[in-house]
């Protein structure tokens, strides 16, 4: 799972204060049921990390790759639990079954009723063309009487007025597309912003033939200025039953959870910490192995503030079996004091804990500062 810490380091406090105070910690991260899409290319299914106008990009181990929509044949939705530190906020969210363009009754009656107006506007100006021309005053007296009296009714072929007709049309219900809008907004600017929408419909009289329906689609940029969103998603069958949807929103193949999102809990950064650990020894039941560091656990971003020389150092670490840092030295360093910035990056650090038979344990590693600021 992939997070980002931008917690400032926590100043020491009285430990018969310090209950009190993390009560009201803030809980700037969220976890949640995400969705991954995977892509199938080849004979595997790969990650889709974002969009390129009409494609799909899919990373292949370290590689990227660009499919057309119009050329994936194949895909699969995995859920799984998520944790991270934007979220986004989906206002007026408003889900009605709709029209295609053209399946619309509207549009496609009114287009019959321009065309028959222009219709009966030609049949009246040629009958009074031939009322003025012709020698059998009395025949083209009755055509131009029968072209001017049609045209006020408009009337259809097989009966009943264009009205009429839409009004049985719509009364069909026969929708074939889904209409989502939704108002958009998040505190922290997404740039590359796109959308999953996942709408599971039955057909209409046919309980057991509920089906899935994907839909992508990229947006604007997304800043804490509220921005509309409409999107039409069609390709259903005609009638069709709505049974339920997710709206899921993404930036560069992370998903950003929302508050329409499954299973949102709101957390501590220790919290997070706590969790991953215990998913960690979950998934290396019985096993015994070194500690690990959490990737970007530390909010000090040591390569910015040292020198490619200082990163080189290798470095002593203890590490409880909670995963947090101990104590912690540099090797051949002598008496030489640590520079502030390796030791506020060494005291924020986490680890996944060394495991004996599967049990947290305290242990020790020694790891290069390049090795752990990633």
């Amino acid at each position: 799972m992939i997070f980002r810490v931008a917690l400032a380091l926590a100043p020491m406090i009285p430990a018969a204060t310090r209950g009190a105070e993390a009560a009201a910690e803030a809980k700037p991260y969220t976890r949640f049921e995400g969705l991954n899409l995977k892509i199938q290319d080849g004979e595997g299914y790969y990650p889709m990390v974002g969009i390129d106008r009409d494609s799909a990009m899919i990373r292949e181990k370290a590689d990227i790759k660009v499919i057309p929509f119009k050329e994936i044949k194949q895909y699969r939705i995995v859920s799984a639990e998520e944790i991270r530190s934007r979220l986004a906020t989906l206002d007026s969210v408003d889900v009605q079954r709709a029209y295609t363009p053209q399946n619309d009754p509207r549009a496609k009656w009114s287009s019959s009723r321009a065309a028959l107006s222009t219709m009966r506007s030609d049949d009246r100006e040629l009958a009074e063309m031939q009322y003025l021309v012709t020698q059998n005053s009395s025949s083209a007296a009755t055509t131009l009487s029968n072209a001017l009296n049609s045209e006020p009714n408009l009337d259809v072929q097989n009966g009943g007025s264009v009205d009429e007709k839409i009004q049985d049309e719509l009364d069909k219900n026969l929708f074939d597309a889904v209409q989502y809008e939704f108002v958009v907004s998040s505190p922290r600017p997404i740039p590359h912003p796109y959308v999953i929408i996942i709408t599971d419909v039955n057909e209409e009289g046919k309980a057991d033939s509920e089906s899935s329906h994907i839909y992508i689609r990229q947006l604007g940029p997304i800043d804490n200025e509220p921005g509309k969103v409409t999107i039409l998603q069609g390709g259903f069958p005609p009638g069709f039953v709505l049974e339920k949807y997710q709206i899921h929103l993404y930036d560069n193949g992370s998903e950003i959870p929302t508050n329409l999102s499954e299973n949102k809990i709101g957390m501590t950064r220790s919290e997070v910490f706590g969790y991953l650990e215990s998913e960690y020894v979950k998934a290396h039941k019985g096993q015994s192995i070194a500690a690990v560091v959490i990737p970007n656990s530390s909010k000090v971003r040591l390569k910015n503030v040292v020198g490619v020389e200082t990163l080189h150092s290798r470095v002593d670490i203890k590490v409880g079996k909670d995963g947090a840092v101990q104590e912690f030295s540099l090797e051949d360093a002598g008496q030489a004091p640590i520079p502030d910035a390796v030791g506020s990056f060494l005291r924020d650090l986490r680890f996944y804990p060394a495991l004996d038979n599967g049990v947290p344990i305290d242990a020790s590693v020694t790891v290069r500062l390049a090795d752990l600021a990633g």
